[in-house]
């Protein structure tokens, strides 16, 4: 639009007017550039850092506690053995790597079968307690936010689990300072226990082998096996929660189930005879109401007596059937008779 035609709000709208044609405007150089080869390309390096987890087996894989921590020592003895050596000097003082002979071998001793101790490499004690260190710290990765807290002396958030434990990072490990680390002759982790959480999968998998440890027995003995190495947050809930998932407590405390009875054939249900009272089906005793009571008889001894039918007895067996006709009448007809007292015909 132009100057001249500017509507009467005034450009409410906020638009631009121009005054002359577009065609008299400058307009943007384009300009050609023609490569040469001696550009230098720009390129940009992006790195993106994620908290990764320490180097050890999956522990959701594992069922026992023994089963990963041997794993884990086995592929820290692999790493050391693929390891290179880098000068003379370090392959005398490293015990993993033996002496190499470069002696010619005869005929008999190339086709002679490898000892047993050469072909399996044996598990020292020092890699199953680098194991177990590595799986502690990993296990402690939900204290991530401690660890950072206590190693730049802050205080602890509010709302930490920690909040109430006196604390202190030690050989990268988060222990509880206790008051009796004047005692040297007790163990390390006695006198200062790991803290771990019962949530963590290394950790159901530690109390899960402490529970079999000790013959799957009652809760306050495993509890006060654990703690004599570590201090784990909510230890009873999680102790039950083992037992309760236990297999083969499961089985020892079950108990078996009570079949379901089956039903009874019509010859027993037969109308007039004594109902029975014994499990298998049969009737030995009889309640007999007399003048002083109810009293228990065998029925071996009771003689049913049959008075002198009414007209209304004639009539209502009539309606309903004989004897012979309800063992042979369907569950419609037995129904009529639901409620009846059979024994006031069989009063003695």
């Amino acid at each position: 639009m132009y100057a001249e035609e500017v509507p009467g709000d005034g450009g409410s709208a906020r638009r631009w007017y121009l005054l002359h044609f577009a065609v008299t405007h400058p307009t943007k150089k384009k300009f050609k550039t023609s490569i040469t080869g001696e550009e230098k390309e720009a390129k940009h390096l992006v790195a993106v850092v994620s908290p990764s987890s320490l180097p050890t087996p999956d522990p959701v894989r594992f069922s026992r506690w023994v089963r990963l921590l041997r794993a884990t020592a086995r592929v820290l003895q692999f790493v050391q053995l693929c390891r290179r050596e880098r000068t003379l000097s370090t392959r005398s003082s490293d015990p993993v790597w033996t002496k190499k002979h470069n002696k010619t071998k005869t005929k008999a001793q190339h086709s002679a079968p490898l000892a047993i101790k050469e072909r399996y490499s044996p598990l020292e004690p020092e890699w199953l307690k680098k194991a177990e260190e590595l799986l502690l710290r990993r296990s402690q990765e939900c204290f991530k936010e401690e660890r950072k807290a206590v190693e730049s002396q802050q205080p602890l958030d509010r709302k930490s689990k920690l909040k109430r434990l006196d604390i202190a990072v030690n050989d990268g490990l988060i222990r509880i300072r206790g008051r009796i680390d004047a005692a040297e002759e007790l163990d390390r982790d006695l006198r200062q226990p790991v803290v771990l959480d019962a949530k963590d999968d290394i950790t159901k998998l530690i109390l899960t082998h402490y529970h079999d440890k000790f013959n799957h027995g009652n809760h306050a003995t495993v509890m006060n096996e654990v703690r004599r190495r570590f201090w784990v947050l909510g230890l009873r809930s999680a102790v039950r929660a083992i037992a309760h998932r236990c297999q083969w407590c499961l089985v020892r405390k079950g108990t078996p189930k009570t079949p379901p009875t089956g039903d009874l054939p019509r010859e027993r249900l037969r109308y007039g005879e004594p109902p029975f009272t014994c499990p298998d089906g049969r009737t030995r005793l009889v309640d007999v109401r007399t003048s002083t009571g109810l009293i228990k008889r065998p029925s071996s001894k009771i003689v049913r007596l049959v008075s002198q039918p009414t007209v209304e007895d004639k009539i209502a067996e009539q309606q309903r059937g004989g004897p012979e006709q309800l063992r042979v009448a369907g569950q419609e007809d037995g129904a009529k008779h639901e409620g009846e007292d059979v024994g006031d015909a069989a009063n003695i």
